[in-house]
């Protein structure tokens, strides 16, 4: 009886707020990343993948679906607050979050962003050239690194997650063009995995070491990774001068990737805090913030750094077991 006389409670009513109707330019870049033009290039691109709003007053556009992901990417806020900013409540926020996530991530979409054709001799020539740009390597089409991403430690994983900086996280490995283009993107090893075993087991891996051509084309890596035919590491004990000078400009070519973490972590700061997902959506994440970097590269919000002219002071050396001897010896 108390149940049915006690009264029921009204409907929390929300204000709907338009933040694409911002005059203000800057600020709104500021907020979420990207101009009004990207925001509405970005709408176009996974138009497939939402829901369209309903006829009611309430309606969510399409627009503000996709701002409200840039917001949680770009804040890493909790839903209880991002829902305040747009008027709606937190399930909202929820539902809209995981199907943009579902969007970003699909196969089709990041194959559409990121692109690692390996196997293209005219890739391999126009990569290597604009790295040898940077500091005179002329045989580099890739920088490879792995970053550490926090999450929230998973429930029963005891310290599967657990990283050697003791906060559980996601071992993330990035190979990134001279441009600060991310070519291949592996966000799902836990914080405890080598960032070698990480490389040694990706696809990427498998797809350059099965190279046939007679260039010695590489990657270019810390000491964590080993040392090849396709992977060159700096010297740990550089003693002649042709030595000393690989490994300077193994360090001016290398920071590219080092460049790029620190970018991709400012743009989206959820990326530096805890992500409070399960560990699979965080990785998922992680791939969409990615898909994102390129994107916005694609429309100039990115890496532009100078450049000198193409190095043709010695020769794109031969494929061997052992490229860094090669190019020690050409040096």
């Amino acid at each position: 009886m108390l149940a049915l006389a006690r009264r029921r409670q009204q409907n929390q009513g929300y204000r709907r707020i338009h933040h694409v109707l911002m005059p203000n330019a800057q600020i709104f870049r500021g907020k979420f990343k990207f101009t009004k033009a990207a925001v509405n290039e970005l709408v176009q691109i996974v138009d497939p993948y939402l829901t369209p709003p309903n006829q009611n007053g309430l309606a969510i556009t399409k627009t503000d679906q996709v701002l409200i992901f840039l917001s949680s990417l770009g804040t890493n806020s909790f839903q209880s607050i991002i829902c305040d900013r747009f008027g709606c409540s937190q399930q909202t926020v929820s539902n809209i979050i995981e199907q943009l996530l579902h969007a970003f991530t699909d196969p089709h979409v990041v194959e559409r962003f990121i692109q690692f054709p390996i196997e293209n001799a005219a890739w391999r020539r126009r990569t290597a050239r604009d790295f040898s740009r940077l500091a005179g390597l002329r045989n580099v089409v890739g920088a490879v690194d792995g970053t550490l991403i926090p999450i929230q430690t998973p429930p029963n994983s005891n310290n599967l997650y657990r990283c050697r900086k003791q906060f559980a996280a996601l071992n993330t490995t990035f190979i990134v063009d001279s441009w600060g283009r991310i070519l291949y993107c592996n966000p799902r090893y836990p914080g405890n995995t080598h960032d070698s075993h990480v490389f040694e087991a990706s696809t990427a891996r498998q797809r350059i070491n099965m190279l046939t051509c007679p260039e010695g084309y590489a990657l270019i890596g810390d000491s964590a990774y080993r040392n090849d035919g396709r992977m060159m590491t700096p010297l740990a004990r550089p003693r002649t001068p042709q030595e000393k000078r690989f490994n300077r400009m193994h360090c001016k070519t290398r920071v590219i990737v080092e460049q790029v973490y620190g970018m991709l972590k400012r743009r989206f700061p959820a990326l530096t805090s805890r992500l409070r997902y399960s560990a699979e959506k965080n990785a998922r994440m992680i791939l969409a913030a990615a898909v994102l970097w390129n994107f916005g590269l694609d429309r100039g919000h990115g890496v532009q750094r100078g450049r000198g002219p193409v190095n043709f002071t010695y020769p794109i050396p031969l494929a061997s077991r052992n490229v860094r001897n090669s190019v020690v010896a050409s040096l």
